[in-house]
């Protein structure tokens, strides 16, 4: 699945995410990979600024990582040990009635 499908700027919803991520003796994180739920799975290049901030969705405070994969930036959260990014709402629900996967949002 190809990020830049995943990115946009409409409503947006809060998804869990998996990250491996390499944790340092001095207590900084360094996120390497971001595993979705609904199975794709995504290298993260580089991390380009670690910052407390508030969610464009919720509004509630996390440790924001801006992060490049690809040629793509976006936002990667950690909230008390579990991360999640935000995604595009979904458009609608499939035959079977399940909503579809939602697509991760682009950094500004």
């Amino acid at each position: 699945m190809d990020l830049k499908k995943m990115m946009g700027s409409c409503s947006k919803r809060k998804q869990y995410v998996e990250v491996l991520a390499t944790h340092y003796i001095d207590g900084t994180i360094r996120p390497r990979t971001i595993i979705m739920a609904s199975g794709p799975v995504f290298e993260i290049d580089e991390v380009k600024l670690v910052t407390r901030a508030k969610t464009q969705r919720t509004g509630e405070v996390a440790t924001r990582y801006t992060i490049k994969i690809g040629k793509n930036e976006t936002f990667l959260f950690c909230d008390d040990g579990r991360w999640f990014v935000e995604m595009k709402e979904p458009v609608g629900t499939g035959e079977s009635g399940v909503m579809q996967t939602g697509e991760l949002t682009q950094a500004p």
